[in-house]
């Protein structure tokens, strides 16, 4: 029988019976072992390599003359011409000149003491026994059970019946499960015409500019109600409005050459009493004279003023330049001032219509959905300033494969079930229109059929909200959902 080791000197061992025993693995002690004068490299970042003289499989001793020892580093040990490095941590012993090796791995220890063990014998370790020592298992897990893990995995165990039963009960609510998946998918599949991507639609108008302009004034607010032909939005064009500026200018000097024309027609009418007294005291002194003289000379003079006192009383005019010809040629005057004045008016008119173009009015009536419109903004030809919602009930659109060409037709039944805050709604509509064309929503599914579908009048639906939408096949009778 082997001697004891010294530290165990001393002691009895007795052998004590039905008591069990357990094997511990525990790192080597630095008193039970050698220390090896062979020199290993610890490895330490942005410091240069520690020179290790004196070692063993438990730790190593700190250089002489070095203060602070690092504690965290790469071992490095030589192995016929290369180093086998691998990462060591190590704690300070009481007097601060032993380091031990802590959190070794097997594999680490076993390479270690294979080194140790070689230069204590004197031998060169070999390629095989290095092998030997990395390939050790890494940790050694007993494969046999204790009496208490026995006894704990044999507690509660329940019944055989009742296992049989509790399988049996959880495989029939399996298969019920994933039947009635399947069944509903085939029965969907069968009885209705699958859609992708039916969503809300609102009959919207969008507004944009006819031509370049700014905005001088937005009418109209979001949620307002319009009828057809309000203005939404007034605009304006420097050019357009420059061009009535100088129409109202124009109108304002025909009104004023017109009031001129109709003051002068007005001041020679007022001097009507004068002439026709001139006439009638140039007629006394005719007959006047002609009494006195009793000579027929007087008597023409008698008769031309008589013919110039009837002709001023019936309007007439005998000569140039009498009271009725100079008031034909003001009233002529009169008559084209007002005929300029007209023709401005006119001019004005265009003009105004011309600027008023420019005007957002609305195309439809219905409610202002959006605003996109900015006060004395600049806006080029084409730009959207403003949507209105139509008064006419929403519709919904959506994709369907072309293999089903031949089983879609306005009048169908369509089955929708709609998200809201409340929960799922379900409605049913009917197919308006079936078109084909490559729906913009759906371009990456190609070429197939775009189908609108009409919504009961009295929901609401949110545009562009999404829809499960499922077309009802015409052979499904009406009472089967």
């Amino acid at each position: 029988m082997p001697a004891p080791a010294p530290f165990m000197q001393g002691l009895e061992l007795e052998p004590t019976k039905g008591t069990r025993m357990e094997i511990v693995h525990e790192p080597p002690h630095k008193e039970l072992t050698f220390f090896a004068r062979a020199p290993l490299k610890l490895r330490v970042a942005d410091q240069p390599d520690v020179v290790i003289d004196a070692w063993c499989v438990s730790g190593v001793c700190k250089p002489e003359g070095m203060d602070v020892f690092p504690t965290r580093g790469t071992l490095s040990i030589p192995f016929q011409g290369i180093d086998l490095g691998f990462p060591v941590k190590l704690s300070a012993d009481a007097s601060g000149d032993f380091y031990a090796f802590e959190d070794l791995t097997v594999r680490q220890r076993e390479v270690l003491a294979l080194f140790h063990s070689n230069l204590l014998s004197g031998r060169m370790a070999s390629t095989q026994d290095m092998i030997t020592a990395l390939d050790t298992p890494v940790d050694l897990v007993p494969m046999g059970e204790t009496e208490e893990e026995e006894a704990a995995a044999t507690a509660h165990v329940p019944s055989r019946a009742f296992r049989l039963v509790k399988a049996l009960l959880t495989y029939l609510a399996a298969a019920v499960l994933i039947f009635g998946l399947l069944g509903q998918s085939v029965i969907l599949r069968v009885m209705t015409i699958p859609t992708v991507q039916a969503r809300v639609i609102a009959p919207e108008v969008t507004h944009v500019s006819t031509a370049p302009a700014y905005i001088d004034k937005i009418m109209v607010q979001v949620g307002d109600s319009v009828a057809r032909g309000d203005t939404l939005i007034r605009m304006s064009d420097p050019r357009r409005e420059g061009r009535l500026d100088d129409a109202r200018r124009a109108l304002n000097d025909k009104e004023h050459a017109l009031t001129e024309a109709r003051a002068l027609l007005r001041k020679h009418e007022a001097t009507y009493p004068q002439v026709l007294e001139t006439l009638e005291a140039q007629l006394e002194a005719a007959l006047a004279r002609q009494g006195e003289r009793h000579i027929p000379g007087p008597q023409a003079d008698v008769d031309a003023i008589r013919a110039a006192v009837r002709a001023l009383e019936d309007g007439r005019s005998l000569r140039s330049g009498d009271y009725h010809d100079i008031r034909a040629d003001l009233v002529a005057t009169r008559n084209a001032r007002k005929e300029d004045v007209r023709r401005a008016k006119r001019a004005v008119g265009i003009a105004k219509a011309d600027a008023r173009l420019l005007d957002i009015k609305a195309q439809v009536a219905g409610t202002v959905r959006d605003v996109t419109a900015l006060q004395d903004m600049h806006v080029a030809r084409g730009t959207p300033l403003a949507v209105v919602e139509e008064n006419a009930p929403r519709t919904i659109r959506t994709w369907v494969d072309e293999a089903h060409l031949t089983r879609l037709a306005p009048g169908m039944t369509a089955q929708m079930t709609v998200p809201t805050p409340e929960g799922p709604q379900q409605f049913e509509g009917e197919v308006l229109t079936v078109v084909a064309g490559v729906d913009e929503s759906a371009a990456k599914r190609g070429f197939g059929l775009i189908v609108t579908v009409a919504t009961p009048p009295q929901t609401q639906l949110t545009p562009l909200s999404p829809v499960d939408l499922r077309i009802r096949r015409a052979w499904v009778p009406e009472w089967i959902h």
